[in-house]
């Protein structure tokens, strides 16, 4: 394989990258190639300001540029305002349909004090997956906890608070479940032999027991996210960056990773 590459000023910044059979002739590709490259600096030249797309990691510093860029980015599920959009129930938001088991959600808002519009878009390919990934996180975790109760359980407490506080220590660590439990008194006649039937047991410590099950409100929160992510644009005119536009510049992306690979793969064929 040939590879032709132009590159322009004293850092010899790439600018144009052509490949070609390694049996190509130099008299005849070249001068092509270089035709080529005309055409595509004639056409930077009378194009419009470039939509510059990022990942979430852009998005806190590239909003200060808004003023010079026009971009579009992933928005960090973090910030507090994504976690309010992301975690809205479905029935109170008008989506749009869009192609390939897409969704969205368009609001315009003002973060950072840079208008933009925001875009919550629900991909239903993505969320059977994560719902699949979360179902069995979930019975691992059960599995996981179920051991822990059991073991729980069988210690015999000294006191009933110290078996309330162990109780409320481990179920505060509990995502997907709900615990129902009782901190019983736990008696025995201290006497060796049979006891009499005037003996009165006595209390000898405090002993849990509970039903552990999966709490239907928790997973229902999480699950409420799955399948979503939102993308966010200083572009606010939307005729000049549709919804559809939006989801298509990001997921596009790919096509500059796929270029990241031809050249590691030549590379590395060296």
């Amino acid at each position: 394989m040939v590879l032709n590459l132009a590159t322009t000023g004293k850092s010899h910044f790439p600018i144009w990258m052509e490949p070609h059979s390694g049996n190509a002739s130099d008299k005849k590709i070249l001068p092509t190639s270089m035709a080529r490259m005309n055409d595509l600096c004639q056409q930077l030249k009378m194009s419009e300001s470039f939509l510059y797309v990022a990942d979430s990691a852009a998005y806190s510093n590239i909003i200060q540029h808004s003023k010079k860029l026009k971009w579009l980015s992933r928005v960090p599920s973090n910030l507090t305002l994504a976690k309010q959009l992301l975690n809205t129930p479905a029935s109170k938001l008008y989506w749009l349909d869009q192609e390939n088991g897409y969704k969205g959600y368009q609001k315009t808002i003002s973060y950072d004090n840079v208008e933009q519009r925001w875009l919550l878009v629900f991909s239903e390919q993505a969320y059977q997956r994560e719902v699949k990934t979360l179902d069995k996180q979930i019975s691992k975790t059960y599995t996981s906890l179920s051991k822990t109760w059991w073991h729980l359980s069988n210690q015999v407490f000294s006191c009933k608070d110290d078996g309330l506080k162990a109780v409320k220590k481990l179920s505060a660590n509990m995502p997907y479940h709900q615990v129902s439990y009782e901190v019983n008194e736990v008696k025995k006649h201290l006497q060796k032999g049979r006891p009499s039937k005037s003996s009165q047991a006595e209390i000898v410590g405090y002993q849990l027991t509970y039903t552990l099950s999966e709490d239907a409100n928790k997973i229902e929160a999480i699950k409420q996210h799955k399948g979503r992510f939102i993308l966010a644009t200083n572009q606010v005119n939307e005729s000049a960056l549709s919804a559809l536009d939006m989801l298509g510049e990001y997921k596009a992306q790919s096509g500059v990773e796929r270029g990241f690979k031809f050249i590691k793969d030549i590379i590395g064929s060296k």
